[in-house]
């Protein structure tokens, strides 16, 4: 804990904790990657800014992990769906006035693992195309907004925005 008291004096932009982080989650080392959180999210409750926004990045970053770990493990057997596929490099390619696809299906039927295969990267390298960014968000989280949706998922078009406020009012749920 000393350690990290003494880096954040030197350096109150926080890099140097999330350089750590990354370097341990690249080698595997989550444990060691969580226990320098918690120090960081310890002490940040007595210093303060900018090691508690340091802290809960470094927490993203390590949340990232978990998830891409995951994703990975669960696309192991994923089948790609050509249709599918080719809507979204459509969408992505700004080739339509088309921004925005919407998923529906009955519970099984893959749309969680196409947001994987998409998140991932896999699609834009099995498609050919550059990598993209990709925000992902549960919408079972935000239950307000669930509400306005009707049984086929559609909304007017005035309502997108609110979508994403929740996400900029709060930490990602983790």
């Amino acid at each position: 804990m000393l350690e990290l008291v003494g880096r954040h004096r030197a350096d109150a932009s926080g890099a140097a904790l999330l350089t750590r982080v990354d370097n341990l989650v690249s080698r595997s080392r989550t444990t060691e990657a969580l226990s320098l959180v918690g120090a960081a999210q310890a002490l940040a409750d007595l210093l303060g800014e900018p090691l508690s926004s340091s802290a809960r990045r470094a927490q993203w970053r390590i949340d990232r992990s978990y998830r891409e770990a995951l994703d990975a493990r669960s696309l192991r057997h994923y089948l790609p769906r050509g249709d599918v596929d080719t809507a979204l490099v459509q969408v992505l390619g700004g080739q339509d006035d088309v921004w925005a696809l919407h998923l529906l299906g009955d519970g099984g039927v893959g749309k969680t693992m196409t947001v994987r295969d998409l998140s991932s990267g896999r699609l834009a390298r099995r498609m050919g195309v550059r990598p993209f960014p990709v925000a992902r968000i549960d919408f079972d989280q935000m239950a307000p907004l669930r509400k306005r949706w009707n049984f086929l998922g559609r909304r007017q078009p005035q309502h997108y925005g609110e979508m994403l406020k929740p996400v900029t009012e709060k930490e990602p749920h983790r």
